[in-house]
């Protein structure tokens, strides 16, 4: 597209011929490359271009205000990166160390004056450039991205380094001013260049040692685990390059196809509920993350550790235990008359079902996102129970058989913990407690009906019955929606046995 640009730019604009087709040849060559690597990207992969940015934008993911804060702080972790080859991680540190003096030397001198900037293929490259790093900056893995999307600005920098280092050497027709400036930067970039050096080594002795230590213990973990067996991992997942013969998941889908566009790590479970074949038998997960509500139940006996200071980077080596999802069941055949059956279910959580039932949760507070919610039922045996706070309405449609009542089972619970992002641009926990008798509005087929459901005095997972009536002729597909705050964990459609 910025390939397209340019070349639009270059026949309007107005300049000699030679200058305008040398131009319109480098567009010409820019989309001609885009679309050969499209073509080998399809014919490779089946998709034309990279999906590992899909569905992680931040405006698309986090309310507004959350969205921005957290896409400008990317974006100056991305010119720290670019600029000063400070990034913000490890990975980060193969940037060329300190090149904005340079930058800062060729915008102050002859060398960059204003007659540059109206070069049209100098100025495309530096709007080129401002796009790409605000692509990246408003996507949910910023600050890691200059290895693959932002990897040709590079090459842009190091160009206008050198215009830099030409110009803070005092070029020949410089004016006295330029030359003085140049001496001033002179002197500042050998200080910076000194201090900056001794802290970029340390900081990359300080990563040398990490992967050193995750190397040794990536040897310490593939000798405890069984030869082939695969490992599931909640965070970073750089040991997958270390486990030789051990195939690492990674349930935010980073180096595992099948849990991409999962939205949330919960949802990941879920998929797992309903696909055993993908599980895998050991987790890799850090020591802060063993104590995770969701994930506790999840872990057998612990095999070994990392040693190290830090709950974030010390990772620890258990068995998966999945009795935990394997005991989630439906409806107690008692909530419903005899001979009837179940024509529909929607299991909130788990992807494939919200797609195909058209899941949508409309939030009454204009700029709070809110993430999955687990609640463990159980103590001796736990079951998992995933859904999500309804703080306002949901709607949905199953199918339904028309001239038939229809009873509709909603599992939910009183007491849980909710994961949000309102105006901080990092995650909140809110403990919610309903009342005992909760106030519904049911909308379909036309009509509206008001429901109390009494969730009892228990805090703990409940099934209540909704009464819907006689489903109208002519419905196949019934589209439900509930108004009110719940904790929505499972729908079930019942209708009478029979066609």
């Amino acid at each position: 597209m910025l390939a397209g640009v340019l070349f639009l730019a270059a026949a309007a604009a107005r300049l000699q011929d030679q200058e305008r087709h040398r131009l319109m040849a480098v567009a010409l060559a820019g989309i001609a490359a885009s679309l050969l690597v499209a073509a080998v990207n399809m014919r490779l992969t089946g998709t034309p271009f990279f999906d590992s940015l899909r569905g992680k934008n931040l405006f698309v993911l986090f309310p507004f205000w959350t969205a921005l804060s957290t896409s400008v702080s990317n974006f100056v972790e991305l010119l720290k990166a670019l600029l000063l080859g400070i990034g913000a991680a490890g990975r980060g540190l193969y940037n060329l160390p300190l090149v904005g003096i340079f930058l800062l030397g060729a915008a102050v001198t002859r060398g960059w004056d204003s007659s540059a900037l109206r070069n049209p293929l100098r100025s495309w490259l530096l709007i080129s450039m401002l796009v790409s790093l605000i692509g990246v900056a408003q996507s949910d893995w910023a600050g890691l991205m200059f290895d693959r999307y932002l990897v040709w600005i590079e090459a842009v920098v190091v160009l206008l380094a050198a215009i830099g280092t030409y110009c803070l050497q005092g070029a020949p027709d410089a004016e006295q001013g330029g030359l003085r400036a140049g001496r001033i930067l002179r002197t500042l970039l050998a200080a910076w260049l000194t201090a900056g050096s001794l802290w970029h080594l340390a900081a990359f002795a300080a990563e040398a040692r990490r992967a050193t230590a995750a190397a040794d213990f990536a040897k310490k973990a593939t000798a405890s685990m069984r030869a082939g067996a695969a490992v599931g991992m909640t965070c970073d997942s750089g040991l997958a390059y270390l486990m030789e013969n051990h195939p690492v998941v990674n349930l935010s889908g980073i180096v595992t196809p099948a849990f991409r566009g999962q939205g949330h790590l919960l949802s990941a479970v879920e998929w797992l509920k309903y696909h055993p074949a993908a599980r895998f038998g050991y987790w890799l997960v850090p020591r802060a993350h063993a104590g995770f509500p969701w994930l506790k139940p999840l872990l057998g006996r612990r095999l070994t550790w990392q040693a190290s200071p830090s709950e974030t980077e010390s990772l620890v080596l258990y068995e998966a235990a999945w009795k935990a999802l394997d005991r989630w069941k439906g409806p107690a055949p008692n909530l419903v008359p005899r001979g009837w059956e179940c024509t529909g279910r929607l299991d909130v959580g788990y992807r494939e079902d919200e797609v195909a039932a058209h899941y949508r949760i409309r939030i009454r507070e204009p700029d709070v996102r809110l993430d999955p919610v687990v609640v463990v039922r159980g103590d001796t045996e736990p079951v998992l129970e995933i859904g999500r706070f309804v703080l306002g309405q949901e709607w949905y449609s199953l199918p339904v058989r028309e001239e038939k009542p229809l009873k509709i089972v909603l599992r939910t619970a009183r007491r849980f913990t909710v994961p949000f992002y309102a105006s901080l641009p990092r995650m909140q926990l809110r403990e919610v407690e309903l009342n005992r008798v909760i106030r519904l509005r049911v909308i379909g087929a036309g009509r509206a009906t008001e429901h109390e459901l009494d969730l009892g005095e228990e805090m703990g997972v409940v099934d209540r019955v909704i009464d819907f009536g006689m489903v109208p002729p002519g419905t196949e597909r019934l589209r439900i929606g509930v108004i009110g705050d719940h904790l929505s964990l499972a729908y079930w459609f019942y209708q009478p046995s029979g066609s």
